[in-house]
């Protein structure tokens, strides 16, 4: 911010200033905060992956004769539930180096 400050106070005219200052400033920060959603996005769609096969589990035990139009195997949702436990947990983990 100090930069586009001293940028603008001690710069030539403002037909140059503006586009090197958004040049400068403004297009890196747009890019760094596309890259911040789009991993909260990501973040968000995990967890209510993990939320929709823990309630797939919970009705499947607390109420096994209610109506659906859709049923899933057990061991397809095990899978699909090991999968995404396995993407979100190492994800976090480094790698490590021989």
């Amino acid at each position: 911010m100090l930069v586009s400050q001293v940028v603008v106070i001690i710069a030539p005219p403002p037909s140059v200033a503006y586009p090197f200052i958004l040049d400068l400033e403004g297009y890196p920060t747009q890019i760094i905060n596309f890259a911040v959603v789009v991993v909260r996005i990501l973040i968000w769609a995990r967890i209510q992956g993990l939320c929709l096969l823990q309630g797939l589990f919970y009705l499947r035990w607390k109420k096994p004769h209610l109506h659906r139009p859709y049923k899933v195997w057990y061991s397809v949702a095990i899978f699909f539930l090991a999968a995404a436990i396995f993407r979100s947990s190492f994800r976090y983990q480094s790698a490590q180096r021989h």
